[in-house]
């Protein structure tokens, strides 16, 4: 957590918060931080917004709707489709160990 609010001084509020286990105004926090403004490896994969939710619902219905796509020949957008997903796609490929499930 240390490194983290060291790298990115906008995120001190929100990580504290989060110590103090106030997650309401953590993620408040959090969503006025823009993804751009915190550093990432090159070719790391950055999120649409700072704050995104995976739910088990969700990650059924993104599911249900690549499968329909791929039965049309349709194209489907290369972005995590879980939480798993989500958090290995913010390392790049030459930096994994174990590869990640995509």
């Amino acid at each position: 957590m240390k490194e983290i609010v060291r790298q990115t001084p906008e995120l001190r509020e929100a990580v504290y918060s989060l110590i103090n286990r106030d997650v309401e105004r953590a993620l408040s926090g959090l969503e006025s931080v823009k993804p751009s403004q915190v550093p990432r490896l090159e070719g790391a994969w950055a999120p649409e917004h700072s704050v995104t939710e995976f739910s088990h619902s969700q990650e059924a219905k993104l599911a249900e709707a690549q499968q329909k796509a791929m039965q049309k020949g349709e194209a489907f957008p290369d972005v995590p489709m879980t939480l798993y997903e989500a958090i290995v796609a913010t390392i790049p490929a030459e930096h994994r160990k174990h590869g990640s499930r995509r």
